[in-house]
């Protein structure tokens, strides 16, 4: 199966995304990690039921400095095979990054 996982808080410029990909590989989770252009963090993992609980108990537990507020799950089929986990840069380093610091600063001071 997959999941689309939607992650809200603080979890852009606070290494979020290497935290998921790290937690994912290391269950045997395949799938993609990327930032949305309103704050949150969107997820797609292709498991099954068990890996997908234990990954949404461990995202809800807020890993590093990350703050999580709201995880919304829903399944979305089983179409598309992952292989490994990717995280999801867009258009190129240096705008992703920009993105996301803004994003957080948002947060923190917003």
């Amino acid at each position: 199966m997959i999941f689309r996982i939607l992650v809200k808080g603080r979890v852009q410029g606070v290494n979020f995304r290497e935290m998921v990909r790290r937690f994912c590989l290391g269950e045997g989770i395949f799938g993609s990690v990327r930032n949305c252009d309103d704050g949150s963090v969107e997820i797609h993992a292709q498991c099954g039921e068990g890996k997908k609980g234990k990954l949404v108990k461990w995202l809800k537990d807020s890993p590093g400095f990350s703050k999580v507020v709201d995880v919304e799950v829903e399944e979305v089929g089983s179409g598309e095979e992952f292989e490994g986990f990717e995280v999801i840069v867009e258009e190129n380093f240096f705008k992703d990054q920009k993105k996301a610091m803004g994003n957080l600063g948002r947060k923190l001071f917003g």
